[in-house]
Formats: structure tokens, sequence, C-alpha cells
């Protein structure tokens, strides 16, 4: 990781150059000090985790006194003692494993099914599409599979889009023109450090480095991506490297065969994260300052959720129920609303930017 310290990105023109070369810095330096090894369990250890590799000794040990008391009687009572302090051992380890298990699970309802589901025995579900019907053709191939994915995804937006009735009007006439103007001012070290530290330990199958080494090496890092993060604010260019993301289908409901009925989700890089919070940070400090959103957007808002779009919806109910005036609800099911926005309006020049 020292090669990482001392990496002079400010001698490299653009930064897409520069997350180039930081990218396979980072990986050389994962794959150098955190090796792939191959580790070996017994069958016993494998299905029951709490067994250690000290009540496997133990166990051993258990095995080799009942073949003792079987040729001699004087060991019988060695064995009898000795087998029910080590199944208390296990009853106690097996105790604490799914005490610290379940502990772990605090407020995060999908792993606490995890290990219910684990303790009952029950399998989690294979993610994975078995079959896709392509052309009236049901296939089994995993690269057709993907590749009917990938037509799908990409084409849907524009299909929708055609069948949306166009307006005379321009959207931005809508939206009051700010006086203020957006800065994009720096990140540092510090910020860095709380937004690497802010994120959750886990995993990312998309370049196989989890969060938890980047808190692990945060002091290091943080110097280098900072000044990767204000090259590409100064430049107004997002890293091409950063712009790849692995997309997961997940069933949602219908025939399992047909792409429609499956919704698309992005695995994305740890460090477009760090990227994207750090403006994030900036933009809502902007938001929030000149009261840019309106007060009833709820979603994507922290410390708002649609929880309270609900509860406020239900006051205004029962506030004209209680003054006896009618209520009439308008309720909109936009499919793919997101994807169908016209892209020649998602930059609005309604806020300077500098």
């Amino acid at each position: 990781m020292e090669g990482i310290r001392e990496l002079n990105i400010t001698g490299i023109a653009g930064v897409n150059e520069k997350c180039e070369q930081f990218a396979k810095m980072m990986f050389n330096a994962y794959n150098i000090s955190c090796p792939v090894a191959v580790k070996r369990l017994s069958v016993k250890r494998a299905l029951s985790p709490w067994i250690t590799k000290e009540l496997l000794n133990c166990i051993s040990r258990k095995h080799e006194l009942y073949r003792l008391s079987k040729e001699d009687a004087s060991f019988k009572d060695e064995y009898k003692e000795y087998r029910n302090s080590l199944s208390s051992s296990i009853n106690y380890a097996k105790k604490h494993y799914y005490v610290t298990k379940f502990t772990s699970c605090i407020n995060n309802a999908k792993k606490t099914w995890k290990a219910i589901n684990e303790i009952l025995g029950q399998k989690s579900k294979n993610s994975n599409v078995a079959k896709i019907s392509v052309g009236g053709t049901v296939t089994e191939d995993p690269s057709i599979i993907a590749d009917e994915f990938n037509r799908h995804y990409v084409s849907i937006a524009d299909k929708l889009s055609r069948d949306i009735p166009g307006s005379n009007k321009n959207p931005t006439e809508y939206v009051m023109r700010s006086i203020f103007s957006f800065v994009y001012f720096p990140t540092d070290e510090s910020e860095m450090v709380t937004i690497i530290n802010s994120f959750k330990s886990k995993n990312c199958n998309l370049d196989s480095i989890p969060s938890f080494m980047y808190k692990h090496v945060s002091d290091i890092v943080s110097p280098v991506i900072a000044l990767l993060i204000n090259s590409s604010f100064e430049e107004g260019i997002f890293p091409d490297v950063l712009k790849i993301s692995r997309v997961l289908p997940i069933y949602k409901a219908g025939p399992r065969d047909k792409v429609i009925n499956y919704r698309p989700i992005s695995i994305l890089d740890f460090l477009e994260k760090k990227f994207e919070r750090t403006l994030c940070n900036r933009l809502m400090k902007f938001f929030k300052k000149y009261n840019t959103i309106c007060d009833q957007q709820f979603g994507f808002r922290q410390g708002r959720s649609t929880s309270d779009a609900i509860l406020q919806y239900s006051e205004s109910i029962y506030s004209a129920y209680d003054a006896s005036e009618y209520v009439i609800s308008v309720m909109l099911d936009l499919s793919k609303a997101f994807d169908t926005v016209d892209h020649t309006i998602h930059t609005i020049p309604c806020i300077p930017c500098r």
C-alpha cells in the first residue's frame, strides 16, 4: 500500500488516466496483500460453523476414549465424563455462535431472516435465471440469456418513450431560475475518511475489493481519492472506468421465462460510490440552504421516507373528514418513470454551476 501513498497523480494528465492508474495500483496491492487461499474444512465443521479447531481436537479425543473404553472397561467412566463435558462445550459454542450472529443482524431484516432460515435448514433461493424465452424459443444458454437481458434493458426506455405523447411546453418553464450558483468546492482527506467509514462493510461483486478493505487503509487512500475527485470537479468529467456496473435481473411477478418480468438493479464500484457521495453532499447542502427542493418531496431525502408521505396523506384525509369535506385523490403509477425522462432536460439550466 505504500506505493499508493507515494502515487503522484498530479503528474498524470486527465482524470480518466489518473483513475485508471489508481485502480490498477489498488488491485495490485490488494492481490499481493490478500492472496486467495484454499481452506479445507471437515464435513462436521462445514455443517456446524460453531465447531472450532479446538472442539474438533476434543471430538477426536472423545472418539479415542470411546475406542479405549470398549477395549478396557476402566476407561468407561473417563469416557462418559469427557463426553458430557464436550457436549456442554459444544452446546455453549452453538449458543454463543447464534447470539453473536443475531446481534450482528440488528436493524437488518434481510440478514435476520437469513439467519432464521439457516436454523430451520431452509436453503436460500437461487437468484440465477435458469431459462428465458428468446424469439419464441426457450434457451438455457447463459450467454444468450445475458445478451437478451442487455438488449431489453438498453431498449425498453426508448420503446416506452415513443408511446408518450410530446408537449409543446418546455419543462424548464415550470422551474424558477435560481439567483444563486452551485459551487463544486473541493474535498479533502478528512472528508474522504468520513465518507469511506460511513459505508457498510461488505463485498462488491464488481471489483472484488470489499469496502472494509478501504476502511482499513483509509488513511493511505483518502488523500489520493480526494485528488481524483477534485480533478473530476475541475475538468467536469466523470471517469470512464467508474461508469461500469454489474446489472442483476430481479424477478418481480409473472412467467419467469419473460425478460419483462425482471427489474434491473446495478452493482456499482465502491470508488464510484465515493465520487457520488461527495457530490451528493454538496448538492444537498445547496438545496437545503436555498430551499430548492419542494417540501412535499419525501423520497430520496435524508430524514424522510415514504412513510412520512403516507402520514401526511392520511392526516389530510382525516382533516377533510372532520370538516365534512370531500376528498379527491389521483394516484399515478408510472412505468419506468425515471428511464423515460427526456435526457435533453436532465441538465436544467436553472441552477448555475461553477
